[in-house]
C-alpha cells in the first residue's frame, strides 16, 4: 500500500476503517440504524479547505456538531477509527459514488446510511464479516482494481 502525504491535503474521498465493539442503535435526525458489532468501512468526501485531512481529523477528533450520519455513529464510544484510505480527486469526478459501488460488490451495505445526498447509492457504510486485517486487504484490492490506488493512513 502506498503512502502519499499529498493525498491528505488534497480534496478527494476517504474510506474510514471502523471497529464497532458492541451492537449499537444509531439515531440521526431522520433515520434509525441498527449497527451490529463488527468491522465497517465508511465512504466520505472532502471538497473544502484542508482536503481529506481536515475532514477525517474532524471525524477522528469528534469535533463540531453532528451533521452527517457518520457523526452520529462516531459519537458512540464503542466505535474506533482504525485508519483510513485516501483517494485524491478533482471536483468533476464523483469518487464517493464510484467507491460505494465498488465496496458494495464484496461488503454488506447498511441501507440508507450516509448517502441521503446520493439518491442512487444504497449506502456509504459497509459491513465486512472478516478480521480487520482481511477486511483491509479486501477493501484495498477493491479500491485499487475498481477505482484507483489508495493511500493508507493510521496512527495519525
Amino acid at each position: 500500500m502506498s503512502i502519499r502525504e499529498d493525498a491528505l491535503d488534497a480534496p478527494g474521498c476517504y474510506v474510514l476503517a471502523l471497529i464497532v465493539s458492541k451492537n449499537l442503535e444509531v439515531r440521526t435526525r431522520s433515520s434509525f440504524f441498527q449497527i451490529p458489532k463488527g468491522v465497517y468501512f465508511y465512504v466520505g468526501s472532502a471538497r473544502g479547505a484542508g482536503g481529506v485531512k481536515a475532514r477525517v481529523f474532524r471525524h477522528i477528533l469528534r469535533q463540531g456538531r453532528r451533521h452527517w450520519h457518520i457523526d452520529h455513529l462516531l459519537g458512540a464510544e464503542e466505535v474506533y477509527v482504525s485508519g483510513f484510505y485516501a483517494i485524491p480527486s478533482q471536483k468533476e469526478w464523483d469518487c464517493e459514488v464510484e467507491i460505494a459501488r465498488a465496496l458494495s460488490t464484496a461488503l454488506k451495505p447498511i441501507p440508507g446510511f450516509g448517502c441521503t445526498d446520493k439518491v442512487k447509492d444504497v449506502s456509504h457504510l459497509f459491513e465486512c464479516n472478516h478480521s480487520l486485517e482481511e477486511c483491509l486487504a479486501i477493501v484495498y484490492e477493491l479500491l485499487r482494481e475498481k477505482v484507483r490506488e489508495p493511500s493508507w493512513f493510521q496512527n495519525i
